[in-house]
């Protein structure tokens, strides 16, 4: 995930108030079908607005103070050029003008540092650079400005609310206190050394976090990988013949399929002879993994 220029103009999608205005561009930028012009995702690319006040008062003061202050142009000039440095890496490694391709210094990171693939997340730092330098700012010519803005500090209250209210999204509180009841009836209805996999893959993270409630063996944890599967590849193949043998192979004696699966999917579990439905619940399916 790599950013565009535009989207530390855009107000979180989620923002209460400027979400609306952000969509509607971001729709109109689409339209356009440029390849560079379809990829926001909100969960990476809202972190890259700032506040346009908050900029627009950080260029300001730093501008400012560069022209007033000989003793912070330095330290200003330093956190300027490393955050242009930043700024330049997040972007996609190419782009292309009539159909002509120019690379840019984000094709660095891709070419020699791949582990950096979401080069978005850099903004996190660039924020910080400009959070600090422009307080470093402030601090140094308190007085000078005090001199010139009367209210000073009820303009910084009044700056701190105004970038609040720009970047704000809201967040929400999940309290799961509840197994699902498929993974009680695990707990009571079978030995300890059971061994289970669980199907969609959306499903598996979940099955790990309830570890506590049935306490059995889960086949198919998030993100595991080892030289016999890759859980990933493994859950997405367990609605086939092949998925199924590897199951058994593994010593699978319980499959968990949820029920936000496919009508397809229902109907070839249902109507599988390598397992047998145990029990339904209010959100899933318990099979039997028939021993051939």
């Amino acid at each position: 995930f790599s950013s565009r220029p535009w989207y530390f103009l855009l107000p979180p999608v989620k923002n209460p108030m400027l979400g609306g205005f952000s969509v509607n561009i971001l729709e109109r930028i689409k339209r356009t079908d440029y390849f560079l012009a379809d990829d926001y995702f909100a969960n990476e690319h809202q972190g890259n607005f700032f506040g346009i006040v908050f900029l627009l008062v950080s260029s300001l003061v730093l501008l400012w103070s560069y022209k007033n202050s000989v003793e912070t142009r330095k330290n200003i000039t330093i956190y300027i050029v490393c955050n242009l440095i930043l700024f330049i890496l997040m972007f996609p490694p190419f782009f292309t003008i009539g159909g002509m391709q120019i690379y840019t210094p984000g094709y660095l990171l891709y070419k020699y540092f791949p582990m950096f693939r979401v080069s978005s997340r850099f903004s996190v730092i660039l924020l910080l650079n400009l959070v600090t330098i422009t307080a470093y700012v402030v601090n140094e010519n308190y007085e000078k400005l005090k001199s010139n803005l009367k209210y000073l500090n009820l303009i910084i209250i009044c700056l701190t609310i105004i970038t609040l209210i720009e970047t704000f999204i809201p967040f929400e509180l999940v309290k799961k206190d509840i197994p699902p009841t498929v993974y009680s009836y695990l707990n009571k209805n079978t030995p300890e050394n059971t061994m289970f996999a669980v199907y969609p893959n959306n499903s598996t993270l979940d099955a790990m976090y309830w570890i506590y409630s049935h306490k059995r063996f889960l086949i198919n944890p998030k993100y595991y990988s080892s030289e016999s599967m890759v859980s990933e590849e493994f859950t997405e193949n367990l609605n086939t013949e092949e998925g199924l043998d590897k199951l058994l192979e593994l010593n699978g004696e319980y499959l968990i399929v949820f029920k936000n699966v496919s009508e397809e999917d229902k109907e070839i579990f249902e109507n599988n002879s390598k397992i047998k439905l145990v029990n339904e619940f209010d959100d899933s399916y318990l099979f039997k993994v028939e021993k051939i």
